[in-house]
């Protein structure tokens, strides 16, 4: 059925609701079935020669396939289904119409190639962000039996960072408790302090401090001259008391919001990571103390 039909009212509620919900272009029907067809992908439990790939199923949107021709477990290290083997591939309209489809965003049943971890593998951001808007937000912290997780494999690589710092102020580095606290584990974890500083992600975290401190440092400033700690230069023609801008400013409703918008802050959770991770990374550079000196930081 071609993706035009599907806005018909002939089709199922919950395959209208997704392809509303779709968010960009989804392939052509007859296109996405041939992808399915030619993915390079193999039968689970049939040895095979490489090259001699058997694709997905179109007809079955949660298929699960292998990655190597020699492996026969649909759980192993080589499970993946069509949602991870496109978010490897960065094909988002693909991914839309096995969405539409009624395909599932977090794959569950696959350790190793679900699709946020594979797609953040690979520098997709893009991919991530659409992942997370459509029911695999808590896939940012999700862990396989490697302990890896999508910020743990992204890393390491400086071409990568707009990706790494979104997974954060999204939570990746978060306790599960929803406080918005930071786990050292994870961070220990994640941002590979193990390696120390000869690895590639010892600059990674010099560079992750730098950039929070950028963010925290002008937001700090701001509030406090709104609140009056920091006055403007009193006029030399005039007699009148400097009033707090944060006095002036009260009772505008979304003033400040408008404000901290249009000077790019942070604000909320986010303002409270990016605190947090000034005060971290500093231990987490020099590993002063391991993972309990960093958390007195906190």
């Amino acid at each position: 059925m071609s993706s035009s039909a599907a806005t018909s009212g002939t089709e199922p509620e919950p395959k209208r609701r997704r392809l509303l919900d779709a968010g960009g272009p989804i392939e052509d029907d007859e296109t996405a079935r041939q992808k399915m067809r030619d993915a390079e992908v193999y039968e689970r439990g049939v040895d095979g020669i490489e090259g001699e790939y058997d694709g997905f199923d179109p007809d079955n949107v949660g298929d699960v396939k292998s990655i190597d021709e020699e492996n026969e477990d649909a759980d192993d290290d080589n499970a993946i289904t069509a949602m991870g083997y496109f978010a490897e591939l960065g094909d988002l309209p693909m991914m839309r119409w096995l969405y539409v489809n009624g395909a599932d965003t977090r794959d569950m049943d696959v350790d190793l190639n679900y699709p946020m971890l594979i797609a953040a593998d690979n520098g997709h951001i893009e991919v991530c962000k659409w992942l997370f808007d459509r029911g695999a937000a808590k896939d940012v912290k999700r862990r396989n039996h490697y302990s890896h997780s999508p910020l743990c494999v992204s890393f390491p690589f400086s071409n990568q960072r707009d990706l790494n710092r979104w997974l954060i102020l999204n939570g990746a580095l978060c306790k599960n408790d929803e406080s918005g606290k930071l786990d050292i584990e994870t961070a220990w974890e994640d941002l590979c302090v193990r390696y120390g500083r000869t690895s590639p992600s010892f600059q990674e975290r010099k560079a992750l401090l730098e950039w929070a401190t950028d963010l925290h440092r002008p937001r700090t400033s701001f509030l406090l001259f709104l609140s009056g700690a920091y006055s403007a230069p009193k006029d030399a023609c005039s007699t009148r008391q400097n009033v707090p801008p944060l006095q002036l400013l009260a009772g505008k409703p979304g003033i400040l919001e408008l404000i901290g918008d249009y000077v790019g802050f942070v604000r909320g959770r986010e303002a409270r990571i990016v605190r947090q991770l000034t005060k971290l990374m500093p231990g987490l550079i020099q590993q002063d103390g391991g993972k309990q000196g960093a958390m007195e930081k906190l």
